[in-house]
């Protein structure tokens, strides 16, 4: 089983997935140490001091900032 966000996907009641939803060309989104942008092709760009990533949906940028927010977390420790 695998769940790695409290909230469920395109819910409004996720907070991570309603500031992601925010993001347009031009207007990118801070999350923790993240910069989320779209690019002119549409593309999320993932960006901090460590990682530039890139998604084609909001999904996988959601997916994808999930996983580094909880391994970020379990760090901490």
């Amino acid at each position: 089983m695998e769940q790695i966000c409290l909230f469920q996907q395109d819910s409004s009641s996720d907070p991570l997935f309603d500031l992601l939803q925010q993001v347009e060309y031009e207007r990118p989104v801070i999350i923790a140490d993240y910069k989320i942008s779209k690019n002119r092709y549409g593309l999320f760009e993932i960006e901090s001091r460590e990682v530039h990533e890139c998604r084609s949906s909001i999904k996988g940028c959601y997916e994808y900032l999930c996983g580094e927010l909880v391994k970020e977390y379990k760090t901490r420790d």
